[in-house]
């Protein structure tokens, strides 16, 4: 997990989120992780090839796997 403090890119305004992917629910993903008190900055697009996508989360990158984790652990806390 690498920092991402020099991006200065804005997230894609709400409406657009559910468009990145017809497989995953971005819309729910960012919405969970700010019910569980997370900033969510940004969420990142990247080629297929190289896991579908990032999400900067509390200033940290998380690929798709990491992020679905920290939901998990967030989860377990309850």
């Amino acid at each position: 997990m690498a920092s991402n403090a020099s991006c200065k890119k804005q997230m894609p305004m709400k409406s657009n989120w559910g468009k990145l992917s017809g497989m995953v629910d971005i819309d729910l993903i960012v919405q969970s992780l700010r019910q569980h008190g997370h900033r969510v900055e940004q969420v990142i697009s990247v080629p297929d090839n190289a896991g579908g996508y990032e999400f900067i989360v509390d200033g940290i990158t998380l690929n798709l796997e990491e992020t679905r984790q920290l939901l998990e652990e967030d989860e377990a806390k309850k």
